[in-house]
C-alpha cells in the first residue's frame, strides 16, 4: 500500500473528506496530505504542502487527488493543473453514505455522511454531495454541482454543471437546472431555471418585538 491521497485545499470540507478517509480508505491510501495556498497558514497537526511544492512532491509517487474547495474557477484551474502532474482524481464516499449500485459516477466526487444517491442516478466529476442531501432515481448532476446540507433532488431532474444548491433546498421531479445557477438556502424550485441564474424562493426576515425578560 504506497498510494497516498492529496486533499486541495484546509478548509472544514478538507478536514470533513479526510474524515471520511480515515474511517473508510486507510487500506487503501497510506498519507493524506492537505495543499494549501502558498500564502495560507498551515495547522501544524495536518500534513500539509504549499501549492508550489506539489510538482516537487508528487515525482516518482502514486498520488491521486480530490478537491475541497468550493469556489470554480479555482477548482477548474486545479484540475487542469492536476492533469498536467498526471495525477487522477478519486472518489470519497463515507462510510455511512448510501449510494446505489447502479449509479454511475465520474471521479472526484465527495460523498458526505448520511447522503442518499438512489438508483440509476448519474453523478459526472468533482461534485460534492453533502450530509443529509438526498439525489433522486434517475438524476443527474453534472460537472462541478455542490449540494449544501439538507438539499432534495428529486427523480429525474438534471442540475448543470458549477451549481450551487443551498442548505434544505427541495428540486421538484423532472425539473431541469442550468449550469452556474445559484440556489438560495431553503428554496423550492418547481419550474426549469436557465443558465447564470440567482434563485431564491426566501422571505426577508422580519423581527416582531423585543422581549423583556424579568
Amino acid at each position: 500500500m504506497n498510494k497516498e491521497l492529496l486533499i486541495i485545499g484546509g478548509s472544514s470540507t478538507a478536514l470533513e473528506i479526510n474524515e471520511a478517509v480515515q474511517l473508510g480508505y486507510m487500506d487503501v491510501y497510506c498519507a493524506v496530505t492537505f495543499v494549501i495556498g502558498d500564502n495560507e497558514k498551515a495547522d501544524a497537526s495536518l500534513n500539509t504542502i504549499r501549492d508550489s511544492e506539489v510538482s516537487e512532491y508528487v515525482s516518482g509517487k502514486e498520488v491521486s487527488y480530490i478537491i475541497s474547495l468550493t469556489n470554480h474557477s479555482l477548482r477548474l484551474k486545479i484540475v487542469e493543473a492536476m492533469q498536467r502532474e498526471g495525477l487522477k482524481a478519486v472518489n470519497i464516499i463515507h462510510p455511512v453514505a448510501l449510494v446505489s449500485p447502479t449509479v454511475k459516477m465520474g471521479l472526484g466526487n465527495y460523498i458526505a455522511a448520511g447522503a442518499i444517491v438512489s438508483v440509476n442516478a448519474k453523478v459526472a466529476n468533482h461534485c460534492i454531495i453533502n450530509f443529509d442531501t438526498i439525489v433522486g432515481h434517475d438524476a443527474i448532476l453534472e460537472d462541478h454541482v455542490m449540494i449544501n446540507p439538507g438539499a432534495r433532488i428529486s427523480g429525474h431532474a438534471h442540475i448543470g454543471g458549477r451549481t450551487l444548491i443551498g442548505t434544505n433546498s427541495i428540486i421538484y421531479q423532472g425539473i431541469k437546472v442550468g449550469n452556474d445557477v445559484l440556489i438560495d438556502a431553503m428554496t423550492y424550485i418547481n419550474r426549469d431555471i436557465g443558465s447564470n441564474m440567482i434563485c431564491s424562493s426566501t422571505r426577508q426576515l422580519k423581527v416582531l418585538k423585543r422581549l423583556k425578560w424579568n
